[in-house]
């Protein structure tokens, strides 16, 4: 199952969970995927794990994240993608389901 997840999904995180090294550690192990996060705000400590790809993003809109999921979403085109979202943008999340539910998967972090 976990060459599976590897080679067939994508995920990405759009924000960062309360303790973002132990749960990108575990998704790393558990599935074998290395996630890409977009985040304003990242640890330089984060990136030194190797268990996932960081993009810091600036959100001055909801458009400006909306074409960075968008984008992502075309690059890896023939895998299914899934969007974890972290509690500080529910309000984006809610406010654009209906267009990203078009081309992602919606779950939020547990926490």
């Amino acid at each position: 199952m976990r060459d599976i997840e590897r080679y067939y999904c994508e995920h990405i995180v759009l924000g960062l969970p309360k303790a973002p090294a132990r749960f990108f550690l575990k998704l790393f192990l558990e599935q074998g995927i290395r996630a890409t996060v977009y985040a304003e705000h990242i640890h330089p400590s984060l990136r030194l794990f190797g268990v996932a790809r960081f993009c810091k993003i600036f959100p001055q809109s909801d458009g400006a994240i909306l074409d960075v999921l968008y984008r992502h979403v075309i690059a890896a085109r023939p895998k299914r993608t899934t969007l974890l979202y972290a509690v500080a943008y529910e309000g984006f999340i809610n406010r654009n389901r209906d267009e990203l539910e078009k081309r992602l998967i919606i779950r939020g972090l547990e926490e």
